[in-house]
């Protein structure tokens, strides 16, 4: 049996997969292989081996089930997947005031190809219950979230860590350096070509939330040079860290770290900063106090966001006031009182275990025979298959700066009216030529860099991979963990 763990950061998910695949590692021991990794290249890994894997009983659990992936899951049915999602966290919390949310993300007719959901946000699930999945409201499950598993588990996990409370913490709320050049592309016109203004309205105000809080930093760091300070970027600024080692590189008492993730830091840190984001869920999980400083440009987006009103922040949108809060915080000798606030209850299903939840649901639907040899159609598929993922795996290939829009185009050019695609457009969806190249290789060039289109910054370094081991072994997974050549993603046997 195989479980894929796909994700869409590394730097976010990896640790909540790993912890939530520890449970089905537990409950199948050797049985089990376990693959978690960036969702591109993990959906590329399904493909090379769909024939050599065929016979296995296959499961995904995916970051979601957004609607492009539709033909790709409608396929691998055919070949005995089993498909599960688990709710996208910030985006079940904070994204739901968008009327439109649920046809925008979701494709109706997808429900009936997901064998169970997983939601974290109460709200979302009545309404999906509602609405898409009518005729399987039985495959959806209110869980609460694996990432919320792993942060309530981490002081336990590293319970005989020596702490070491000598520096202030800073984490970006949002990635200033994207957004720039986000900006920069869409004056062009090349990007949200249907909403222009509204869109560059929305960027430029989040942009402007990030570089108040970026000037900020960098005036308390001047003010206090005899404290130690760390600032984690945002994960998505990670292709311009040169630029942020070059704001501060006139500063001695603070460091820029993009290693680890941002919990190693919290739960080493004397005080944290930060904006309206889920490193303030993060902190009031691990009891620490700080302060989360917002300069509001766009009410609405921030609105109903779930880092508001948390008993271990003070909140302002004004320096003065913070560096006030700042100082009296500094004297303020009581590390003992606890935060946890009952809210978060309600909102993250605290109580809950997620993962042993979601490991007895998924075992138990999927406790029947599968298929141990093609039928026709599937052969057919395969077959016609083959020539086009062959093709996208060439692009893949190549050094990301390489590859460009004419690729795709080409790409296009071979496919589009072959004969393999009129026989997986009858068989199986008019789309799948578009779903297989957005899934497994390269898409959005006019909106994202090449970095981080081909999934630069979700490779996985040296010193996280060495991270990752010794978490696995304080979680007890007992398997041997090997990397990727290209360090997007794991197995676990």
């Amino acid at each position: 049996m195989i479980v894929y763990f796909p994700y869409e950061n590394y730097k976010r998910d990896s640790l909540s997969r790993l912890y939530l695949s520890s449970f089905f590692s537990k409950k199948f021991g050797e049985n089990v292989e376990i693959q978690i990794g960036w969702y591109k290249d993990l959906f590329a890994n399904i493909f090379e081996n769909l024939k050599k894997d065929f016979g296995k009983k296959k499961i995904i659990i995916d970051c979601n089930n957004f609607l492009y992936k539709y033909p790709i899951i409608k396929l691998l049915k055919k070949f005995n997947f089993y498909y599960f999602v688990i709710d996208e966290e910030e985006v079940g919390l904070t994204y739901f005031r968008k009327k439109k949310y649920l046809t925008q993300r979701h494709l109706s007719d997808f429900s009936r190809f997901v064998d169970g959901k997983f939601f974290l946000s109460k709200k979302i699930y009545d309404q999906e219950k509602k609405s898409l999945f009518k005729k399987k409201n039985e495959n959806l499950f209110l869980t609460s979230h694996p990432r919320i598993d792993f942060i309530k588990n981490y002081k336990k996990i590293f319970s005989n860590k020596k702490k070491n409370f000598k520096y202030y913490l800073i984490c970006m709320p949002d990635s200033y350096y994207r957004y720039i050049q986000s900006l920069c592309v869409l004056r062009k016109g090349h990007i949200f070509k249907n909403k222009p203004l509204k869109n560059y309205i929305l960027i430029n105000n989040r942009k402007k939330v990030a570089a108040s809080f970026l000037k900020l930093s960098r005036d308390i760091i001047k003010k206090y040079p005899y404290k130690k300070f760390l600032i984690r970027p945002h994960p998505s600024d990670l292709e311009f860290k040169k630029l942020y080692l070059k704001i501060f590189d006139k500063y001695k008492n603070v460091k820029i770290v993009f290693d680890y993730s941002s919990l190693h830091y919290i739960n080493n840190a004397e005080l944290v900063f930060c904006g309206l984001d889920f490193c303030a869920v993060e902190a009031n999980l691990l009891n620490k106090k700080g302060i989360v400083f917002h300069k509001s440009f766009d009410k609405s987006f921030y609105k109903n966001h779930f880092s508001h009103g948390l008993s271990n922040f003070d909140y302002t949108n004004n320096k003065k006031i913070f560096l006030k809060i700042f100082k009296n915080m500094i004297k303020d000798k009581d590390k003992k009182k606890t935060y946890f606030d009952k809210k978060l209850n309600t909102l993250l299903l605290v109580q809950k275990n997620s993962s042993d939840e979601i490991c007895k649901i998924v075992s138990k639907i999927i406790d029947k025979e599968n298929k141990t040899k093609m039928t026709l159609i599937d052969s057919i598929c395969y077959h016609s298959l083959k020539s086009i993922i062959r093709y996208i795996k060439s692009i893949k290939l190549k050094k990301y700066n390489q590859v460009s829009e004419i690729d795709y185009i080409n790409y296009l050019k071979k496919f589009r009216y072959s004969f393999q695609n009129v026989i997986l457009r009858s068989l199986i969806d008019k789309a799948l030529i578009y779903s297989l190249y957005k899934t497994i290789c390269f898409s959005n060039f006019h909106e994202h860099s090449a970095y981080r289109m081909s999934g630069q910054e979700q490779k996985i370094d040296k010193y996280y991979f060495k991270y990752i081991k010794l978490v696995s072994s304080k979680i007890k997974m007992n398997k041997k963990i090997k990397i990727s050549k290209n360090k997007l993603w794991l197995k676990i046997s």
